[in-house]
């Protein structure tokens, strides 16, 4: 199996941490950051003063993440992951269970997760 590169675009160094808290690995930030933009839809008022907003689909626009290659997995926020549900493009696992802290920090994830449909496995 062909080692894969990791491209992280989260603007942050990211690491991962064992089951003992060690670092396993880490992945350093690109130059390059990915970024997501959107508009809210006020749908009305709860209460008469809190604003129910929405943001659909068309109203979401991302920069900095480039077109599958092969062998290369773009690391993103979890909400960019989310909505572009790529095979190539991961998150930092930050899900109970998957983030490490000590004393209430966090220190690194366990692992990167993936929002595509169907995974490929490489």
């Amino acid at each position: 199996m062909a080692k894969e590169r990791i491209i992280n675009l989260t603007g942050k160094d990211i690491t991962i941490v064992g089951n003992y808290r060690q670092v396993v690995a880490t992945i350093p930030r690109s130059s390059q950051s990915a970024t997501i933009h959107f508009e809210r839809e006020v749908i009305r008022q709860i209460n008469g003063k809190i604003p129910l907003v929405r943001i659909p689909a068309e109203m979401v626009w991302i920069e900095g993440v480039p077109d599958p290659e092969p062998g290369v997995i773009y690391v993103v926020s979890s909400v960019i992951a989310q909505h572009l549900k790529r095979p190539d493009v991961v998150s930092p696992d930050t899900a109970p269970g998957g983030a490490a802290k000590v004393n209430g920090r966090l220190i690194g994830v366990r692992g990167l997760q993936v929002w595509a449909e169907e995974p490929t496995e490489e």
